[in-house]
């Protein structure tokens, strides 16, 4: 999940490097001010970073923060700015649907011709609807 793996991130960047600007100081080891895919990869790994599962970053797991941190699906390269949201952003909390109660749905017996009353059922934009109803109901 991304936001899960962003989270770690962020985690991560904090623990080991303060802040997002140091450590995309520290991750763009070339000093060109942005990040391509490979760079990012080969920096986080070399720094320690863990996957979800704790051990070390696959190459899923890489493209996956990659692309979601990166500021369009187009875009190629990542700069601080598109990481600068990383030192305010939290995980949203899951909703609290614990107010939402199963409701009980009692289904009516069809009316069958030949039931109760000698009358059909008039149409549904009449003003007689529900005043022949079969007398089982």
């Amino acid at each position: 999940d991304s936001d899960e793996m962003i989270l770690r991130f962020r985690d991560w960047m904090f623990e080991n490097f303060g802040d997002t600007k140091e450590a995309f100081k520290v991750l763009d080891r070339d000093g060109g001010g942005s990040l391509t895919k490979p760079e990012f990869r080969k920096s986080i790994s070399r720094f320690g970073f863990k996957g979800i599962t704790g051990s070390k970053v696959s190459e899923e797991e890489t493209n996956l923060l990659f692309e979601s941190l990166k500021p369009s699906v187009h875009a190629t390269k990542i700069q601080m700015e598109d990481m600068l949201f990383l030192d305010t952003w939290e995980e949203t909390p899951e909703p609290d649907l614990d107010f939402l109660q199963p409701v009980e749905v009692t289904r009516r017996k069809p009316w069958k011709a030949g039931e109760g009353k000698k009358c059909g059922p008039p149409p549904r934009d009449s003003l007689a609807y529900g005043k022949c109803l079969p007398e089982n109901l």
